[in-house]
């Protein structure tokens, strides 16, 4: 998986801005299974539209440099949908709460009872950004 089939994804359900897409890896569902700088995303967004995988709508704002609204193109649907169709290997998953597990012998259990309950919230939040973004 590469960035672009990330944001083409995002695109693919809805026209979004730069600034839209960077909170989605920042805040929402994208941060669950990719990690992106804002600079990163501005980046893949100019070689997509130079692709012609995206276009965008500039929108005016008083004061400001013009909103870009990107929307996925049918050559960049293609794209994603070829990128669909190949089989993947897994990915190696580096977790730290795994290697606390590991160790966690070492210190009181309430420890990592404390961070696996925290990690609960944060899968659940993460659950509910699934959730919204399936709804869309």
């Amino acid at each position: 998986m590469a960035l672009k089939h990330t944001i083409l994804a995002f695109l693919s359900r809805t026209p979004l801005s730069g600034y839209e897409i960077a909170k989605e890896f920042a805040e929402g569902f994208g941060g669950c299974f990719w990690k992106a700088s804002q600079q990163q995303i501005y980046s893949e967004l100019t070689k997509l539209e130079q692709q012609g995988h995206v276009t965008y709508q500039a929108i005016p704002q008083s004061g400001r440099l013009d909103k870009k609204i990107y929307s996925i193109t049918s050559q960049g649907q293609q794209e994603l949908t070829d990128w669909l169709t190949q089989p993947t290997e897994p990915t190696a998953i580096r977790e730290d709460l795994g290697v606390m597990g590991l160790a966690g012998h070492l210190v009181s259990p309430t420890i990592i009872i404390h961070e696996i309950a925290r990690r609960r919230k944060l899968h659940a939040d993460m659950a509910q950004q699934a959730r919204k973004w399936m709804n869309t």
